[in-house]
């Protein structure tokens, strides 16, 4: 079934309500798919114009520093592995 027949067998608020839908979905899901995407660019693909959905050299890096230690070692980052291990801990207990 082709798209504009199927369009014309709906109503025009059903129309509406899918488009509104769709625009919501992608203005949520977007910014988390650049959350993503910026965190595994390095800083020159970040700043470059356009910008790059897709990484040219992803890398794990900024990982790597935040949790086992580096330049960008901050207190979040020890509340974070804190977080971590006492899900992890409760988790173990309740199975216990």
């Amino acid at each position: 079934m082709k798209i504009t027949g199927f369009l014309k067998h709906l109503p025009a608020y059903q129309v509406l309500i899918y488009t509104l839908v769709v625009l919501i979905f992608l203005f949520t899901i977007v910014p988390f798919c650049w959350l993503i995407i910026s965190s595994i660019s390095i800083k020159t693909e970040l700043l470059s114009v356009p910008p790059h959905w897709i990484p040219k050299n992803p890398t794990l890096r900024s990982y790597k520093e935040i949790l086992f230690g580096g330049t960008r070692t901050t207190r979040a980052a020890r509340y974070f592995k804190q977080a971590v291990g006492n899900s992890i801990d409760k988790i173990v207990y309740c199975v216990h």
